[in-house]
């Protein structure tokens, strides 16, 4: 393989790139986790196999089999459902004390 010197250009789009569409992206998604609880984070989290796949769709022309179009429809349900639903009056979950260790050891 063989790399070619890159110009300024070639770095402002590669920083771009990581900066944007990776570590803010990751960031953001993960800080919009963290404010969900943990059964609905893990349900909305589900929604990003489906939404890349959409992208496939609308940019490249990407088709699904029966079953593909089957499993995001299961999932985008599942979402929606988890969404929707009434909260439940489950009392919030506190951490675990820590035990505390002896001293001298």
């Amino acid at each position: 393989m063989h790399f070619v010197p890159k110009n300024a250009e070639a770095w402002t789009a590669i920083a771009f790139l990581t900066v944007a569409s990776t570590f803010l992206a990751v960031t953001l998604y993960f800080a919009g986790l963290r404010r969900l609880e943990a059964t609905r984070a893990s349900v909305v989290a589900t929604i990003e196999p489906v939404v890349a796949a959409l992208a496939a769709w609308l940019w490249w022309g990407e088709r699904f089999s029966l079953l593909g179009y089957l499993g995001a429809g299961l999932v985008l349900a599942g979402v929606v459902w988890m969404v929707l639903r009434p909260q439940t009056g489950a009392a919030p979950i506190r951490p675990i004390a820590r035990p505390e260790r002896p001293r001298g050891l």
